[in-house]
């Protein structure tokens, strides 16, 4: 196991944080990191990916571009403490203040462990810099409307039935790195998703107005298929009937590969275990 050892001061007393950098590389991956912050395909080798941003992703409320998040110190988050880099993963608040909107999944990375996090930023800082800049939301009142995200933020807590603790290991491959209920549960008109709807399905815009499938194991969701189905398709892209995955889907299985079989069956177990919920054929 690849790991470095530093040395911090904590109340007058050195105490030693190990960084495992072969997990931070798999909580990046796994998290998606590389879908939305770097374009083209990305490189067999991680070490040459280059996380400049402008990928676009369509919603409802307009066309956000994923911003540079490389080690650059200028474009990117090269300069950004620990301590900030956990706010923006925890809060969605930037270094300076500035609210995010939640096209940045901050509201399931908040559950990922310290741990993870320490290993994700120290990992991401072994990545090349991009001098890439970043480019602006082409949504309508940008800036008034990011001052209403903390109201954003209140009403996703309000609403979220969800607990925030105590996550098994296939629950939290799903609801914090996975953020799988960003395109799986549906959301009300203020883009809060509906959590009494939990992953039955929901809406992208993926080259216009996709719908999601339910993954609960409802019949009309993944209700017949076996755990071991579960972990193939995961795998494999496949589903039980011989489909196959495709478009952000299949960015997700190969995000998933560095997950051995028994992290892919936490993740088969925990979606069999959830509140079965029915979508008809018209929703």
């Amino acid at each position: 196991m690849f790991s470095i050892i530093l040395p911090t001061l904590l109340i007058g007393a050195e105490k030693k944080i190990r960084i495992d950098l072969l997990n931070g590389e798999k909580v990046f991956s796994v998290s998606g990191c590389a879908s939305c912050h770097s374009k083209g395909k990305k490189p067999a080798d991680l070490n040459s990916l280059k996380l400049g941003g402008g990928v676009k992703i369509e919603t409802a409320f307009g066309r956000f571009y994923a911003p540079n998040i490389s080690s650059d110190k200028v474009f990117g988050i090269g300069s950004w403490t620990f301590e900030e880099f956990k706010a923006a993963l925890k809060e969605g608040v930037s270094p300076t203040g500035q609210n995010y909107f939640p096209a940045f999944p901050y509201n399931a990375y908040k559950l990922m462990s310290d741990e993870d996090m320490l290993d994700l930023f120290y990992f991401m800082r072994t990545l090349p810099p991009s001098e890439e800049p970043n480019i602006k939301h082409d949504i309508l009142y940008a800036s008034f409307l990011r001052k209403f995200m903390p109201l954003y933020n209140a009403r996703y807590s309000f609403l979220n039935t969800k607990k925030q603790t105590d996550l098994g290991e296939g629950e939290y491959m799903v609801r914090a790195l996975g953020h799988c209920s960003e395109c799986h549960t549906s959301r009300d008109v203020f883009g809060v998703p509906k959590f009494r709807s939990y992953l039955s399905g929901g809406v992208i815009y993926e080259g216009g107005v996709v719908k999601t499938p339910n993954i609960t194991p409802d019949k009309s969701g993944i209700g017949d298929w076996s755990n071991d189905e579960i972990v193939n398709y995961l795998r494999t892209g496949f589903t039980p009937d011989f489909d196959s995955s495709g478009g952000l889907m299949a960015e997700v299985i190969e995000n998933l590969q560095p997950l051995n079989d028994e992290e892919l069956m936490e993740i088969a177990k925990y979606l069999k275990s959830i509140d079965p919920i029915e979508t008809k054929k018209s929703d």
